[in-house]
């Protein structure tokens, strides 16, 4: 997902999408494990303008967030983001894997392209998709 795709999305919602909670979501790829989705809130932002990308770093479930608070708000997301994309350039945005930051053994990170910004209006999140929404689980996605 590019930065300028965001704010085309956030400029045609309601004034309601910036106070949604705002989290990263990833499928579970494990059948039978009883989970259908990983869900992770946003520990900070990492900008590259070398590169043009914007990195979402996932918070632990379990661990004390390194930064002073994780990203709860969409708002807060959009405060930390570059403003102009014509100057600088579009970004990219990316999300750090895996979000299952609580599993036993050695984490290998990577980075994943962001494919969506999914908002639930009744549930007040938004969440950004590290795979195409087609990919979820049906009942998964906030409503």
């Amino acid at each position: 997902m590019l930065l300028s795709a965001l704010y085309e999305q956030i400029k045609s919602a309601s004034q309601d999408l910036l106070d949604c909670e705002v989290f990263l979501a990833a499928p579970d790829v494990v059948d039978g494990d009883g989970i259908d989705v990983y869900v992770a809130r946003i520990e900070s932002v990492e900008i590259d303008r070398e590169k043009n990308e914007i990195r979402l770093i996932p918070a632990s479930g379990s661990q004390p967030s390194a930064a002073d608070m994780s990203i709860l708000l969409l708002s807060m997301l959009i405060e930390e983001l570059p403003l102009d994309t014509v100057l600088w350039g579009d970004f990219e945005i990316l999300a750090e894997l895996p979000l299952d930051r609580d599993s036993p053994g050695r984490v290998l990170k990577s980075m994943a392209s962001v494919t969506a910004l999914h908002v639930g209006p009744a549930s007040g999140e938004a969440w950004f998709l590290v795979r195409p929404a087609s990919e979820y689980r049906n009942g998964v996605l906030p409503t």
